[in-house]
């Protein structure tokens, strides 16, 4: 009877991991957890669209420039203006996690005419896990609507095309460098269905959108390394990445040629193109998850000369897998801002108002979360600016500091210890220096590893 009633319940438990809604429940669990672990947010970028929201109706500037912030998208800080009358940084947080779900929902519905059913689980779990679509879906909310809004683009381009339309003409302002990728796709679409109407509205869009938005104001940064175990906050996992290779050797085996000329140089061309437009990886993390998934499968029903070999390669995989998810929540959990930090600008919120000097890295929460104007941020592009900063953090001569101080108007200095081990070998070097022993600067807070100095 006990053996009967396992049975049944395993049963019960295949036919539900087999399920589709178990995998949308899954993703909506995965993505909740990883974004309440902490109720700060993570990064610069989700303070910036936090402080848009909150600013919305009261000072529209803020959409432009308003003293404090200057530049960037800002279609994910009005979504979020939407809802200013809640706690905006538990909304971005909800959003994120709705967006995620339903885009996952829309890449199981693309590959969904392509692999059978266990393929198809297999990817979802790879994906799922993947640092990439993490990251994607938990820390910085435009992208998560972008990467949504590229999908939806490229689900509909041949069911509804209306929709396809409207969806990529509102990327630009969530992310220009995914409206840029999103392009490059519908471009090759069009042109080899000779939708003439598609490919130029898409050029139009291309056109209207280096109007409202100048080359010039973004970095399109290349990657220093294209996996997460390597230090990469947003990289793939390797080990899904082998066995996307695996994916590709069993698919040169099976696949007609001119089909499989198409699928290697997508590879390659993502591959490539990864290392200088970073914002290709997120694209590139779905052909690996698919591949990986596939070159898992395949090995996995290949003859073994050896039962137990083939259970230890099985159990390698789902550990290597379930790491890199892991690791990504524990790398969230840590996350910069760290509350130290976040105390220390609330402080400084309550003081009055001046021009706060820290690095380029907090510039954007001294706006957001201090209220306080700064020197330099993410988006400063003046490069007299930037080099006058870098003078002024290294440099001890008196007269060149009471120079910056004149010029930028410095009331506060922020610094952190995570920014100390990063800019200066010891205390005695720069600026640490200058606020040790110099006449200038008198601290006002030091709690936590984070010190806050006023001009007097």
């Amino acid at each position: 009877m006990i053996k009967t009633a396992l049975g049944k319940l395993k049963k019960i438990c295949t036919n539900l991991y087999a399920s589709e809604k178990f995998l949308i429940l899954l993703c909506f669990l995965i993505l909740l957890v990883l974004n309440f672990i902490r109720l700060s947010n993570v990064g610069e970028d989700a303070y910036y669209y936090n402080r848009i929201a909150d600013n919305l109706f009261s000072n529209p500037s803020v959409l432009f420039h308003d003293g404090l912030n200057s530049g960037g998208e800002v279609g994910f800080g009005v979504l979020l203006g939407l809802f200013s009358f809640l706690n905006v940084g538990i909304v971005s947080k909800i959003l994120m996690i709705i967006f995620g779900v339903l885009s996952f929902i829309l890449f199981y519905k693309i590959i969904k005419d392509k692999f059978e059913k266990k393929t198809r689980i297999i990817i979802s779990l790879f994906l799922l896990l993947s640092p990439t679509f993490l990251y994607l879906f938990s820390v910085n909310g435009s992208y998560s609507v972008a990467m949504f809004l590229s999908l939806t683009t490229l689900y509909f381009l041949n069911k509804k095309k209306i929709v396809s339309y409207i969806s990529l003409a509102l990327l630009p302002f969530f992310s220009v460098g995914f409206f840029i990728c999103s392009l490059l796709f519908v471009l090759i679409y069009s042109s080899r269905k000779r939708d003439y109407y598609f490919l130029s509205f898409s050029v139009l869009l291309m056109i209207l959108t280096s109007f409202i938005y100048k080359p010039s104001s973004f970095v399109f940064s290349k990657l220093d390394s294209m996996f997460f175990i390597f230090g990469n906050t947003f990289g793939l996992s390797l080990f899904v990445f082998i066995l996307s290779l695996f994916g590709l050797f069993y698919l040169f085996k099976e696949l007609k040629r001119k089909k499989l000329i198409y699928i290697y140089l997508s590879f390659i061309l993502f591959y490539l193109i990864n290392y200088f437009f970073s914002y290709f990886i997120f694209y590139f993390n779905f052909l690996v998850s698919i591949l990986g998934g596939y070159g898992f499968i395949k090995l996995f029903e290949r003859k073994w000369e050896s039962s137990d070999i083939k259970k230890w390669m099985v159990f390698i995989v789902i550990c290597s897998v379930l790491f890199s998810g892991l690791s990504f929540f524990g790398w969230y959990a840590r996350a910069m801002p760290t509350e130290e930090i976040i105390n220390g600008l609330l402080f400084l919120k309550d003081k009055e108002n001046g021009v706060v000097f820290s690095d380029i890295s907090r510039g954007v929460w001294i706006n957001s979360i201090a209220d306080k104007e700064n020197v330099v941020d993410k988006f400063t592009r003046n490069k007299t600016k930037i080099e006058d900063v870098q003078k002024f953090l290294y440099g001890i001569n008196e007269k060149e500091i009471d120079y910056f101080i004149a010029k930028y108007h410095i009331k506060y200095v922020f610094i952190d210890k995570e920014m100390k081990d990063k800019l200066w070998k010891n205390d005695e070097e720069g600026l640490l220096y200058v606020l040790k022993f110099g006449k200038k600067f008198k601290r006002v807070y030091n709690e936590d590893n984070v010190e806050i100095w006023k001009h007097i």
